[in-house]
C-alpha cells in the first residue's frame, strides 16, 4: 500500500448523488400506520361499547345528565304559565297531630271552590276509617262532588304486605299491550312480569265515601341507589291490576286523557288517549315503569299559598273583605294540596336540591302535560357511533406528535360536551357523554401509539437506494 506523502491531505470520500425517493415505500409505511391505528381504535371502541352496555358508566352519566338538565335555562312552557297552584301545609302544629281529620280538608275545599279551580289533587293519604277522621266524611264528599265529575284526584300507597286493602273492584286499571298483557290479567305469577313494574300485594286506599267516582293514583316515591331521586314511577302492579301513579292520574285529568282508552307498552311507553281515541301524549318509561325527571331551570312556575294564609284569606272573603293572598289566581288552575313540613313529609334529594314529595309529584305531572321527555340514544346506535368514531379519530391521530394529540383530545372533549348540551337543550336528546369522552381520549392515544410504533419499527428498515455512503 502506498503511503501518503508527508504534507498531503487525505482525499475526501466521494458520495454518489442521491436517487429520487420511492413514493411506494412511504405510501406503504403510511398504510401500515393507518391499519394499526384503525385496528387499535376499533378494539378500544368495542371495549367502550361493552362497558356501556354493561352499565359501567351509568352512575357518572346520570350525574352529568343531572347537571345538564338542571343548568340549561329555559323559559316556562306555555302549558305551565297559568296551570298549577300549590296549597302547602308547611307547618303542622304540635296540638294538631298529623294526619289531619277530613274536617281540615273540607275547610280547605270549601274555601277553594268559589275560586273555580280546574281540578284538585290531594297528595296526602286519606285511608284511615277511625271515627276521629271520618266524622266529616259526608260533608267532605259533598264538596268533592261540587268539584265536578273526575276533577278530584286522591292518593293511595302500595304495600308489599297482604294485611291491608286489595285494589277495589272499581279501581281503574290501565290496559296493557303486548305479550305481558295476559300475565297481568291472570295475576298468578309470583315474580314480576317481564317489562312491568314489581308487584305489590295491598294498598292504603282512600275511603270510598268521598273517593268513589274520582281518579286515584299511587303516590309511592323512592330514590336511586346513590340517594338522589331521578325517576318517578308511573305504574304500579298491585295483584292483578296495573294502577296509575298520582302524577300520571293528575296529568290525565289536566289534559283530558281517558285512562281506560289509554294503554301501556311495557318497558317502552304509556300512550295517553282522549275519549275519542286520539293520542295526546306518548310518555317514555323504563322497564320498571318509571319516568326520568326533567327538572328545568328555572323551576315550575306556580302560585304557592301556605295553608294558614289560605284559611285566613278564605275567611276574609266570607266576611266580604279583600284577602291578603291572591286567591283569585287559583281560578282555572290545577290546585295541589300537600304537606311540605319536613316533620311529616320527608323531603327527597333531587338534582335541584331537597324537594317535598308533593313538589316531586307536581314536577313529574307537569312534565307529562308539556311532553318534556328525555330521549337517550339507544345503546345499539351508540355502539355504532363508537365504532365509527373510534376508527376515524385513530386514523386522523396517527400522524400527530404528542403535543398535537393532547390538543386534539381537548378539542374532541369540548366538542362532545358542546354537542351534548345543545342536543339536550334543543331536542332533549341525551348522548352518552362519559362513554364518548373515554372513547375519544382512548382512540386518539391509540392513533398516537400507532404512529410512534411505526416510526420505531421503520428505524430497522433497509435504507432507500442512494441514501447509503459509497465505500
Amino acid at each position: 500500500m502506498e503511503k501518503t506523502p508527508p504534507g498531503d491531505a487525505p482525499s475526501p470520500v466521494k458520495r454518489l448523488p442521491p436517487l429520487p425517493a420511492f413514493p411506494a415505500l412511504s405510501g406503504l409505511v403510511d398504510l401500515k400506520r393507518a391499519r394499526v391505528a384503525a385496528g387499535l381504535g376499533l378494539i378500544w371502541a368495542v371495549l367502550v361499547s361493552l362497558f356501556h352496555f354493561g352499565g359501567f358508566f351509568d352512575g357518572a352519566e346520570e350525574r352529568l345528565l343531572d347537571w345538564e338538565t338542571t343548568w340549561i335555562a329555559s323559559a316556562p312552557a306555555p302549558a305551565d304559565k297559568a296551570a298549577y297552584a300549590l296549597l302547602s301545609i308547611d307547618r303542622v302544629p304540635s296540638d294538631r297531630p298529623w294526619p289531619w281529620p277530613r274536617l281540615d280538608y273540607a275547610i280547605l275545599l270549601r274555601g277553594l271552590l268559589p275560586e273555580h279551580p280546574r281540578s284538585v289533587v290531594f297528595e296526602m293519604l286519606m285511608h284511615d276509617e277511625d271515627p276521629r277522621y271520618t266524622a266529616f266524611d259526608d260533608t267532605f264528599s259533598s264538596l268533592v262532588q261540587r268539584c265536578g265529575t273526575g276533577n278530584a284526584v286522591f292518593a293511595a300507597a302500595a304495600l308489599e304486605t297482604d294485611g291491608k286493602t286489595p285494589p277495589p273492584e272499581g279501581a281503574l286499571a290501565l290496559p296493557v299491550l303486548g305479550p305481558d298483557a295476559k300475565e297481568v290479567k291472570d295475576g298468578n305469577a309470583a315474580a314480576p312480569a317481564a317489562g312491568l313494574p314489581a308487584r305489590y300485594r295491598s294498598l292504603f286506599w282512600p275511603v270510598p265515601t268521598f273517593s268513589a267516582g274520582s281518579l286515584v293514583g299511587v303516590a309511592n316515591l323512592g330514590p336511586d341507589g346513590d340517594g338522589v331521586l331521578r325517576r318517578v314511577p308511573l305504574l304500579f302492579q298491585v295483584r292483578e291490576k296495573l294502577l296509575p301513579s298520582l302524577a300520571l292520574a293528575a296529568a290525565a285529568v289536566r289534559i283530558g286523557a281517558d285512562l281506560q282508552r289509554s294503554e301501556v307498552r311495557p318497558g317502552r311507553e304509556i300512550v295517553l288517549r282522549n275519549s275519542a281515541g286520539t293520542v295526546l301524549r306518548r310518555v317514555p318509561i323504563d322497564k320498571a315503569g318509571r319516568l326520568r325527571l326533567r327538572l328545568r331551570s328555572p323551576g315550575l312556575p306556580l302560585v304557592r299559598i301556605d295553608n294558614d294564609d289560605f284559611v285566613l284569606g278564605a275567611d276574609r272573603v266570607d266576611r266580604g273583605l279583600a284577602p291578603d293572598v291572591p286567591l283569585s289566581d287559583l281560578g282555572g288552575r290545577q290546585v295541589w294540596i300537600g304537606a311540605t313540613d319536613p316533620a311529616v313529609a320527608k323531603p327527597f334529594l333531587t338534582a335541584v336540591g331537597l324537594r317535598a314529595p308533593v313538589e316531586v309529584q307536581m314536577a313529574a305531572s307537569a312534565q307529562i302535560v308539556r311532553g318534556d321527555f328525555l330521549h337517550p340514544i339507544p345503546k345499539a346506535l351508540a355502539s355504532l357511533l363508537f365504532l365509527v368514531t373510534g376508527g376515524v379519530l385513530a386514523y386522523a391521530a396517527r400522524r400527530f406528535h404528542f403535543g398535537r394529540a393532547i390538543l386534539l383530545i381537548v378539542v374532541t372533549l369540548a366538542s362532545i360536551a358542546a354537542v351534548s348540551l345543545l342536543a339536550v337543550a334543543v331536542a332533549n336528546v341525551v348522548f352518552p357523554l362519559v362513554a364518548l369522552g373515554v372513547l375519544g381520549t382512548g382512540v386518539i392515544l391509540s392513533g398516537l401509539a400507532a404512529g410512534a410504533w411505526e416510526v420505531g419499527a421503520g428505524a430497522g428498515e433497509p435504507a432507500a437506494p442512494g441514501e447509503a455512503e459509497s465505500p
